[in-house]
C-alpha cells in the first residue's frame, strides 16, 4: 500500500465530511487507506462517518486522548509506505497526493514534507514553513519582533520569512495540519511523543526527523485549505497555555542545558503573561457593553430623578435623599443589566426580542420589589416608569450608533446579502435552495460560470470576471460548488480575491451544506437554531437559573416534606447535584452521546416523565428532538411539579 491517511477528529463533523470527500477524490489513482480517530466527539461525527464513509477505518475513542495518542493509535495499524497526518478542517486538491508522493520518490533524503496552506479566505498561512523554536526564535515570536521584520532571516525565523512561499525549500519544522512522512522513518525514530496533548507534537516530530539525518521539505506546488482553529479557539486562555506549554516541553526535551535555565523561566513567564493578557481581552470583550449600558442607565436615571423632583416639588420642599441617588439608582441599573443578560440581550446574533424582554422583566422585578418596601422607602414609581422608557430608547440607540461607527456589529443595520454562486446550473440551483431553506436574506444572486467562456444565457459572468462583479455590485459572499469547480481553481480564485473583503463558502459535493471559515450554513442546523433551541446561550442560562433557584427552594423546604416523598436520601442527593450543575432537573430521554443535539447535563427527569403515561412505542429520540428544539422553562417547571413526590428518582 502506498499511502495511509490519518485524521484525528474532535467535534468538527461538517469540516471532516468535506475533508473526507476531497481526500477520496484525490485518492482515486492511489492505493491508499483512510483512518479516522474520533476523540469522543458529541456532534454526530461518528454516525456521519459510518453512514457516508463506510470505507474509512474508524477508531472511536470514549474520551479525548489528545492529538498525539490518537495519531499513534492509527499509526499502529497503518499499512502505507507513506503516512499523512492530516487535520480534519482541511480540503486537499485533487493532485495533492500524486504530486507530493512523486516528490518524495524523487528525493530519498526526504523524511517528511509539508505543502502550502491557505486559510478560508484564500490567504497564505505562514505556519506552512517554520524554524526550530530556539530561545532566540521563541523570543522573536513572543516579543513581536517577527511582526516588525516579517522577512528577516534573523528575526522571522519562526515562520522562515526569508524563504519565498512559492518555492520548494528545505525547512526545519512542518505544520501538523499536513505532514507526509515515510513510514520507515517513523518506525526508526518513534511515533508522536504523547507528552504533548495538543500543539508542539509536530515541532517535536519534525526535529527528530532532522536529528535522524533526514530532510524536511516545503512543497508549494500543491495547496490545501486549512480552516484554522475550528476545533480550538486561539484567543482562549486554554489555547495560550497549551501552545506555550508545548514550547516549554520541547525546550526542556531538546534544547535545555545547565547554562540555559533562564529559558525555562522566560517561557514560563511568557505563558502566564500571555494567559493574563488573553484573560483581560476576553473579560473586556464581555463587560465593555454592559458597563457602558450601566453608565448610560445610571446617568439617565440620575437626570430623570433631578428633573422629576423639580417638577413634582417646589424648591423649598423636601427632595429625594442623596443616598437614594447614589445607591438605589445604581441598584435599579444593575437589575436591568442582569435581566438583559439573563434574557440573552448581550448574545450574538442580537435579537431585539430578547433585549426588550430583559428590560421589561427587569422593570417588573423592580416594581414588585418596590411594592414590598416600607412606605418611607417608596420614593416614586414615576422614576421607575420613566427609567424603563429611558432604558428602552437609550440602550437600543447606543447600539445603532456603535454599529453605524463600525465599532461592533449586532446586525441592526443589516443589509441583504449580494452573493455569487460559481458552478454548473444544477449545483447553482441546489445551493440557491440551501440559501432559501436557511432563511438567508439575499438582495441579489449572481450565477458564475466556472469556465472561462460560456454561451449560456444562464450565467451573469465567468470565474475570471468575478473581480469586476465584486467591484461593481459590492458582493458580500462567493459560493464555490466543489461538485463542478476543481479545488485548484477554487483556491486560485480565493487567493486572487482575498484582499477584496468578501466571504468565501464552499459547498459540499452533495450540496447539503455550505462551509466557511466563519461558520457552517446547514438548513437543519439553522432550522434548529431558528426555533427556541436549548442550545441557545439564553436558554442555557434560563435553564441553569431555573435549576439553581428551584434547588434552593426545595432545599429550604426539604425538612417539611421529606417524610412525604419516596427515597428522601436520594432526593437530597439529586437536589444537591442539580444545585452544583452536575445534573439538571429535566434532561434527555436517551443517553446516546452521538445524537446531534446540544449537550446538557444528565437529567433527574426526562420529558417522558411529563407525559403522565408510557408511550406504546419507543419515540424517545423524537421526544428529545422536540424538547431540544422547542425548549421553554415552563416545560421544566411543569415536569418538576408533576414529579415532586418522586424527587428521589434514580436513573438507570
Amino acid at each position: 500500500m502506498t499511502l495511509s491517511i490519518i485524521i484525528v477528529n474532535y467535534n468538527v463533523k461538517h469540516f471532516l465530511e468535506q475533508c473526507l470527500l476531497s481526500v477520496f477524490d484525490a485518492l482515486e489513482s492511489i492505493d491508499g487507506e483512510v483512518i479516522v480517530v474520533d476523540n469522543s466527539s458529541v456532534d454526530g461525527s461518528v454516525a456521519m462517518i459510518k453512514q457516508k464513509f463506510p470505507q474509512v477505518t474508524l477508531i472511536a475513542n470514549n474520551e479525548n486522548l489528545g492529538f498525539s495518542k490518537a495519531n499513534n493509535q492509527a499509526l499502529n495499524i497503518a499499512k502505507g509506505k507513506y503516512v499523512l497526518l492530516l487535520n480534519p478542517d482541511t480540503i486537499v486538491e485533487r493532485d495533492t497526493f500524486t504530486k507530493t508522493i512523486a516528490f518524495m520518490e524523487q528525493h530519498p533524503d526526504a523524511g517528511a514534507l509539508g505543502v502550502k496552506l491557505v486559510n478560508g479566505k484564500g490567504q497564505y498561512l505562514p505556519e506552512s514553513k517554520r524554524g526550530i523554536p530556539t530561545p532566540w526564535v521563541s523570543f522573536c515570536k513572543m516579543s513581536g519582533l517577527i511582526k516588525l521584520f516579517p522577512h528577516s532571516k534573523t528575526f522571522a525565523k519562526y515562520y522562515m520569512g526569508h524563504l519565498d512561499p512559492d518555492e520548494i525549500n528545505e525547512i526545519e519544522i512542518l505544520s501538523g495540519a499536513f505532514m507526509l512522512i515515510r513510514k520507515e522513518v517513523l518506525d526508526e525514530i518513534g511515533y508522536l511523543d504523547e507528552t504533548f496533548f495538543m500543539y508542539g507534537e509536530d515541532i517535536d516530530l519534525s526535529y527528530r526527523i532532522l536529528q535522524a539525518g533526514y530532510k524536511n521539505y516545503y512543497y508549494p506546488h500543491t495547496r490545501i485549505i486549512h480552516y484554522k482553529g475550528e476545533s480550538t479557539k486561539k484567543g482562549s486562555i486554554n489555547y495560550i497555555y497549551n501552545f506555550y506549554n508545548a514550547m516549554l516541553i520541547f525546550t526542556q526535551k531538546h534544547l535545555y542545558t545547565k547554562g540555559a535555565k533562564w529559558m525555562k523561566f522566560f517561557i514560563s513567564i511568557a505563558i502566564y503573561s500571555k494567559a493574563f493578557i488573553a484573560f483581560l481581552k476576553r473579560l473586556f470583550k464581555k463587560i465593555w457593553l454592559p458597563f457602558l449600558d450601566l453608565l448610560i442607565l445610571y446617568s439617565g436615571l440620575y437626570g430623570i430623578t433631578i428633573l422629576w423632583e423639580k417638577i413634582r416639588f417646589s424648591y423649598d420642599s423636601i427632595i429625594y435623599p442623596r443616598p437614594f441617588l447614589y445607591y438605589a439608582l445604581l441598584i435599579y441599573s444593575l437589575v436591568w443589566i442582569i435581566a438583559i443578560f439573563l434574557n440573552g440581550g448581550y448574545d450574538k446574533p442580537f435579537h431585539k426580542k430578547h433585549f426588550f424582554t430583559g428590560i421589561i422583566s427587569g422593570s417588573i422585578i423592580l416594581l414588585l420589589a418596590y411594592g414590598l418596601l416600607n412606605e418611607q422607602y417608596r420614593f416614586s414609581r414615576a422614576i421607575l416608569l420613566l427609567g424603563t422608557l429611558w432604558a428602552l430608547l437609550s440602550l437600543i440607540a447606543i447600539r445603532y450608533l456603535i454599529e453605524w461607527l463600525h465599532l461592533d456589529s449586532w446586525g441592526l443595520l443589516k443589509q441583504n446579502k449580494r452573493i455569487a454562486i460559481c458552478g454548473d446550473e444544477q449545483d447553482i440551483k441546489a445551493v440557491k435552495n440551501v440559501l432559501e431553506q436557511s432563511n438567508v436574506s439575499v438582495d441579489q444572486l449572481f450565477y458564475i460560470d466556472p469556465e472561462d467562456i460560456s454561451d449560456s444565457n444562464f450565467y451573469h459572468a465567468n470565474i475570471n470576471q468575478l473581480i469586476d462583479i465584486i467591484r461593481i455590485y459590492k458582493l458580500n459572499e462567493i459560493v464555490y460548488c466543489t461538485n463542478s469547480v476543481a479545488m485548484s481553481k477554487i483556491i486560485d480564485s480565493m487567493s486572487s480575491l482575498s484582499d477584496h473583503h468578501v466571504d468565501f463558502r464552499i459547498s459540499s459535493p452533495t450540496n447539503e451544506f455550505l462551509l466557511s471559515s466563519r461558520y457552517i450554513l446547514n438548513p437543519e442546523d439553522v432550522f434548529l437554531y431558528e426555533l427556541n433551541s436549548i442550545g441557545k446561550p439564553v436558554n442555557r442560562r434560563r435553564k441553569r437559573v431555573f435549576d439553581f433557584f428551584t434547588s434552593i427552594i426545595l432545599l429550604i423546604f426539604f425538612p417539611f416534606y421529606m417524610l412525604f416523598i419516596k427515597k428522601s436520601g436520594q432526593a437530597f442527593k439529586n437536589i444537591i447535584s442539580v444545585l452544583l450543575n452536575k445534573k439538571t432537573w429535566v434532561g434527555y430521554c436517551t443517553k446516546n452521546k452521538f445524537h446531534n443535539l446540544p449537550k446538557i447535563p444528565e437529567g433527574v427527569f426526562t420529558p417522558l416523565d411529563g407525559l403522565g403515561f408510557n408511550p406504546q412505542s419507543d419515540i424517545s429520540n423524537e421526544i428529545d428532538f422536540n424538547y431540544a428544539r422547542d425548549y421553554h422553562v415552563m416545560t421544566d417547571l411543569s415536569i418538576l411539579l408533576r414529579n415532586l413526590n418522586n424527587l428521589g428518582k434514580i436513573n438507570d
